[in-house]
């Protein structure tokens, strides 16, 4: 060892002081001239121990000792600890007056602080004997130190690593680390009751858990400890023990030595040589990831089989596991079986002291061994609530790594199912329970195709436990057959009997071979497949589908009821007349008689039950499988028969065919009709409705028919297209009531709904319809013909268009068929009129040739107070499109505003044809083509006309009255005013015709009422005057009288008379 130190003073007065810094070997070798790089420095955070949170191992003291002396004396001392030795140096203060001449050493000391707190010094550094030298300030010998500043001491405190590993072989393929091993490190001999010469034990330096076996550094640990063997001074030789506890047992217990130039003295049970710690630390091959501590902890593999060989293995629901005890203690972990169905278990056992778990020593047990029971345990997680079975348990001495058969309490097992036929027969298909011993809960099951119950299935393997810990397990069985309990009981795997590799046991169960018929009233089987419901014992219900009335299966003994038989019905309605409740207890057949029976019909019209409709073929539609059944005919009671019906309701159809009459054109079947029939509590005799029927055709718009204008001018042509030759029907219909169409199979005339019929529809010798008809199904008395008509609204205006004139009569008329010269039933025929005859139907008239085919319709109608509406068919065709139409106004005597009853009717319309129409932008139409909804304006006659009243001189005849007669009644009057002129204008009220000829009187007015016979001008205003006329009642002739005194004087005042010489007046005075 070198001294290597640096001595600091700043002045003669100034206290002396040396830095010293310690170090330590992390796995290097001892260099005693240089301080290499693996010494590194003591610091304080590598006193701390990395096993327990917060302690330190104790503290380091450094001394300079005068050596001059005996004993030496103190000179000085520093301590490693707080801020001091945070760096790994340490200060040792001087005396200013160090004497010289004298010998000095310096001592370093670990205070090693146990984990019970006992304190254990290690000298871990003497340094050789110094002189110091005060005129120099520095001891001798003077060596360089590599670290100026400090001296650098080189502790004998070493990093050891070790490694607890199992002894299953000498290799690193063989053995494997002891994760969470107990290693326990103590400063002395590691025998139990070796003492210090003081009497003291050792104390405990570490106690510690290594990591777990899946860490990285799984098994080893790190522990600082000291080599306080000084090669001048053998004296101080010192030992440590290492114990190491896996599972609670010791598994390794070895003496290490602290002299590292001499192999360590002898001790009782030492088998070989014992490592010191400077080999430990520096030279041992595995010195860094972990020297080996060879622990007796061995591996025991076993193969576990039944009691007949069979090999166990492991499933997703069973788990086999093994354990050593002893006592209360487990040697070994919980250890699961493996695939191949080897347990290998991991156990430890008491270690031989001093010796290596794998090194043998010739004349020395060196293996380990322990007192322990291994049990073997089996466990089904599918088993409520989860048990495990000890299928297995051995107690002995337990020593080194074992490989062992051992056979389990445990047998394959075999559970066959039978039914009581005779002779037996397996039973397949079975579901089966089964408890375990303890078991709240059943595992359920079935029985494979030989009768074998599957536990392959249930548990992944056939091989159960048969006792556990040496005592019988009693299992618990049952057996359900179609939801019925047919055998229930235990039994004990150890009483069954052996069959080749594997135990079997017979089960047979109270399910029979049973024959169900199902009959109709008649006692007859049913025809095709019929399905029963019955209620089983134990309140079960089971279906069964029958063919023909019959099936065969297996059944639990017991009470049967029928609860419903479902027979070409969607439901289970068929009821038992007889048969139900049956009970089965052996193998036999059974026979339930059923609510099915037969029903006979007839086949009648919609609305006429007493009209027979024949030669229909009938059907009656059920649910698949059942699908359509035909019904026969009985040709003596002339009715259809359908047998073996279910007391329900039952829909039946009715088809035309060919040869059904009135139905000749089919090419193939069609619907005629859909009835149901209430099937009861026995054979029904009944009738069923066709969908043939009366229909009464109602043309119109919807079923409102159109309005009694159109009486007389309607008719309908129906085709009876179904028979041949087609029977076609011209009739005449009401505009209100339509027409009723009567069928009969007879006259081949079958209007059916739901068929197709072609209509066609002439309103005013128009075709307003001509298309198919789709009777309704069911069938509905009234049918609409969709007749195509346009809403027209007319509306009279005066000569002015000022206002609406109100009250006339007005005629519509347009071009129609002759339906006297034109066959209406004959397409053909018809298109060919009209494309012949297209000009009369655009210039509204009748063609002049014999017989006429086109004439006019006319449609008359009163406009009322403002116009009226009118429905107006329509002609659609590819060869015309719209109707045009003619409108004009005549007057109404009595109605009409200024027409009084005894005159003539008159047209007050343009004297032309077609007449002039206009549209609400009042454009002029020579007749109006309808194609769509219109309002149309008629311009009438009603004008204005003036009437002049003046005299010979030109003079208004002011106070002359003047009036305007028509038929003798006077219409109007008014007074002359100072114009002369008197104007006489149309209104709502009272309208002047320009086609009628009024009377205009003129006549002087008398104040008094004394003329009888005044003076008037009558004119008659022409025929067709021109509105606006001017009627001229002026007086042309005159009288003058001039009046005289006697003295030629005029003579004012005075009454002049005239008298009439003829006319009405003779002789009449007249005063002026």
């Amino acid at each position: 060892m070198a001294l290597v130190f640096l001595l600091i003073c700043s002045s003669v007065e100034a206290s002396m002081y040396v830095k010293v810094g310690l170090t330590y070997s992390d796995h290097v070798l001892y260099d005693a001239c240089n301080v290499s790089s693996g010494w590194k420095p003591l610091t304080l955070d590598v006193l701390e121990d990395p096993y327990v949170e917060g302690r330190l191992l104790g503290n380091m003291t450094v001394f300079l000792l005068d050596v001059s002396y005996t004993p030496a004396r103190v000179v000085s001392k520093a301590y490693y600890g707080g801020s001091n030795g945070a760096d790994g140096n340490v200060t040792l203060t001087l005396p200013s007056d160090l004497p010289g001449g004298r010998r000095y050493v310096v001592l370093v000391a670990w205070n090693f602080t146990c984990l019970d707190g006992r304190q254990v010094d290690f000298i871990v550094n003497r340094t050789c004997t110094l002189t110091w030298m005060p005129s120099a300030r520095r001891f001798s010998p003077n060596i360089n130190t590599t670290s100026p500043g400090a001296w650098r001491l080189k502790c004998q405190i070493y990093n050891l690593t070790f490694k607890a590993v199992n002894s299953y072989g000498n290799s690193t393929d063989d053995v494997e680390p002891l994760g969470g091993a107990n290693v326990v490190v103590v400063n002395g001999s590691n025998w139990d009751g070796t003492q210090w010469s003081d009497g003291s034990p050792p104390g405990v330096m570490y106690n510690l858990t290594t990591p777990s076996r899946g860490a990285e550094l799984a098994g080893c640990f790190s522990i600082l400890m000291p080599n306080t063997t000084d090669v001048r001074d053998p004296s101080m030789n010192y030992t440590f023990g290492l114990r190491v506890y896996w599972k609670g047992i010791l598994v390794y217990n070895h003496t290490f030595a602290s002299n590292h130039t001499r192999p360590f003295a002898a001790l009782p049970g030492f088998v070989r040589r014992v490592y010191n710690v400077t080999y430990l630390s520096c030279l041992h091959p595995r010195r860094l990831e972990g020297v080996w501590l060879n622990c007796s902890v061995y591996m025991a593999r076993f193969r576990l089989v039944d009691g007949l060989g069979n090999p166990l293995t492991p499933t997703s629901s069973i788990e086999v596991r093994g354990v050593m005890v002893n006592g209360t203690l487990e040697l070994t972990p919980l250890t699961y079986l493996e695939p191949d169905g080897t347990l290998t278990l991991e156990y430890a056992s008491r270690c031989v002291d001093e010796a290596e778990g794998n090194v043998y020593a010739p004349g020395f047990d060196w293996k380990g061994s322990i007192d322990a029971e291994l049990r073997v345990e089996w466990c089904c997680f599918e088993v409520t609530p989860t048990s495990w079975y000890r299928i297995y348990n051995e107690t002995s001495t337990w020593s080194g790594n074992l490989s062992r058969c051992l056979e389990v309490w445990a047998n394959r097992t075999a559970i066959k199912l039978y039914n009581s036929q005779q002779p037996p027969q397996t039973l397949s298909g079975a579901v089966v329970k089964l408890w375990f011993p303890g078991a709240t809960e059943a595992l359920t099951g079935s029985s494979n195709a030989s009768g074998y119950v599957d536990l392959l299935s249930l548990l992944g393997t056939d091989i159960i436990p048969a006792k556990h810990a040496g005592e019988d397990l009693t299992y618990r069985l049952a057996v359900e057959w179609k939801n019925v309990t047919v055998y229930e009981g235990t039994f004990k795997p150890t009483t069954f009997e052996k069959v080749d590799s594997y135990v079997e046991w017979t089960v047979r169960c109270a399910v029979f071979m049973v024959t169900l018929r199902a009959l109709d009233s008649h006692g007859e089987l049913l025809k095709g497949r019929s399905y029963l419901k019955l209620k089983a014992p134990s309140n079960v219900e089971l279906l069964y589908t029958l063919v023909d009335g019959s099936v065969s299966d297996r059944l639990p003994g017991g009470r049967y009821e029928l609860l419903g038989c479902r027979y070409k019905t969607g439901d289970y309605v068929v009821k038992a007349l007889s048969g139900s409740p049956f009970y089965v207890d052996s193998n036999r057949a059974f026979e339930l008689r059923l609510s099915v029976y037969d029903v006979k019909f007839n086949v009648t019209e919609y609305f006429d039950n007493t009209t027979t409709v024949e030669g229909l073929k009938v059907y009656a539609s059920f649910p698949e499988p059942w699908g359509i059944q035909v019904a026969g005919y009985d040709s003596e009671s002339k009715l259809y028969v359908l047998t073996q019906l279910p007391n329900t309701t039952v829909t039946v159809y009715m088809n035309a065919s060919p040869s059904t009459k009135g139905f000749e054109a089919l090419t193939e079947e069609r619907l005629v009709g859909v009835d149901v029939i209430e099937v009861g509590c026995g054979d029904v005799t009944t009738s069923v409705r066709s969908y043939v029927y009366d229909p009464v055709f109602v043309v119109g718009v919807d079923l409102e028919g159109l309005p009694e204008y159109y009486e007389g001018g309607m008719a309908l042509v129906v085709a009876c297209n179904y028979t041949s030759p087609v029977v076609n029907l011209t009739l005449s219909a009401d505009p209100l009531e339509g027409v009723k169409v009567n069928s009969s199979q007879e006259d081949r005339i079958m209007l059916v709904g739901g068929l197709s019929y072609p209509v066609r529809a002439y309103v005013g010798g128009i075709l307003a319809y001509n298309g198919s008809l789709t009777l309704p199904a069911p069938p509905v008395e009234m049918v609409g013909v969709p007749t195509s008509v346009v809403r027209v609204t007319i509306t009279p205006y005066s000569y002015l268009r000022d206002f609406v004139v109100p009250n006339l009569r007005l005629r519509i008329s347009w071009a129609s068929l002759n339906s006297s010269a034109v066959d209406l039933e004959n397409d053909t025929e018809v298109k060919l009129t009209v494309l012949s005859h297209l000009d009369c139907f655009k210039e509204v008239r009748a063609d002049s040739g014999r017989p006429r085919h086109v004439i006019l319709y006319n449609l008359t109608v009163d406009s009322g107070e403002e116009g009226v509406t009118l429905l107006v068919p329509v002609w659609r065709s590819e060869y015309l499109n719209g109707t045009v139409i003619s409108v004009e106004a005549w007057t109404v005597p009595g109605s009409t505003p200024g027409v009084p009853e005894g005159v003539e009717e008159i047209l007050v319309v343009r004297d032309v044809w077609p007449r002039v129409v206009y549209d609400e932008a009042w454009e002029a139409h020579r007749g109006y083509n309808l194609t769509s909804d219109a309002s149309l304006r008629v311009v009438v006659y009603a004008s204005n006309f003036t009437c002049l009243a003046l005299d010979r001189k030109g003079i208004a005849l002011e106070g002359f009255k003047v009036s305007v007669e028509l038929g003798g009644v006077t219409l109007a009057s008014s007074e002359v005013g100072s114009t002369g002129k008197v104007e006489f204008t149309s209104t709502r009220h009272l309208c002047f015709w320009c086609n009628y000829t009024y009377t205009c009187k003129c006549a002087p007015p008398d104040p008094y009422g004394i003329l009888k016979h005044p003076l008037a001008k009558v004119v008659e205003a022409p025929r067709h005057w021109a509105p606006g006329y001017l009627v001229d009642l002026s007086y042309t002739g005159f009288i003058a009288v001039s009046l005289k005194d006697s003295m030629s004087r005029p003579a004012p005042g005075m009454l002049v008379c005239a008298v009439n010489n003829t006319g009405p007046g003779v002789g009449e005075i007249t005063i002026y």
